[in-house]
């Protein structure tokens, strides 16, 4: 009879290893999260009714909340917008951050739509505080939808990423979702087209 000898592991090294894999998975998920240059991207802190690091130039247009029940797949939680007032255009929530002029990044996030409002990623750049260039990325249906654009920082040493919607008197009452918002360096856009 042939018999299978299976080394035994200690409870002392079950640790160890369990130990080393959780060094390993928090090191990559840091770096995942310090590559994005959006703070605050999944919504998930909020300060004054409104997501932690963003900004509301029309406080009161929209209520603001953090929602858990209606997110995409893979998501935490997201960003209602309830649209309460007549902009008169479209509504906006925004954040600056720094990029290399020249420069190139991927833009992606989720959006979700109940219809006429029309929700939509757009990136502005800015040079010497002037705004140069307008990226937009539109929502094209109802329901989740990933958005994703990469773009070139053109002679801009600064960027904004704008969560935006229409906000006429035909959208009060309507809810629009924003959802994991990020921008991260991403390689040339010559380099992807000649890999494929």
């Amino acid at each position: 009879m042939l018999e299978i000898i299976i080394p035994r592991v200690t409870l002392q090294k079950r640790r160890r290893i369990a130990s080393i894999l959780a060094c390993f998975l928090l090191g990559a998920s840091a770096t995942f999260a310090s590559n994005n240059l959006i703070t605050n991207g999944d919504f998930a802190v909020f300060t004054a009714n409104k997501p932690a690091s963003w900004r509301v130039p029309a406080p009161g247009a929209s209520t603001l909340t953090y929602e858990t029940s209606s997110k995409p797949t893979g998501a935490n939680g997201s960003l209602r917008v309830t649209i309460d007032t007549d902009g008169q255009g479209l509504g906006q929530i925004l954040q600056k951050f720094p990029v290399k002029p020249g420069g190139n990044y991927l833009l992606e996030g989720w959006v979700k739509s109940d219809g006429s409002e029309g929700g939509q990623l757009q990136i502005k750049l800015y040079s010497n505080k002037k705004e140069i260039k307008r990226i937009s990325v539109p929502n094209n249906g109802i329901g989740w939808e990933k958005l994703s654009k990469q773009f070139v920082a053109e002679g801009a040493e600064e960027a904004a990423i704008l969560l935006r919607y229409k906000q006429t008197g035909t959208e009060i009452g309507n809810t629009l979702w924003f959802a994991d918002i990020s921008v991260t360096p991403a390689p040339a856009i010559d380099s992807l087209a000649q890999s494929k």
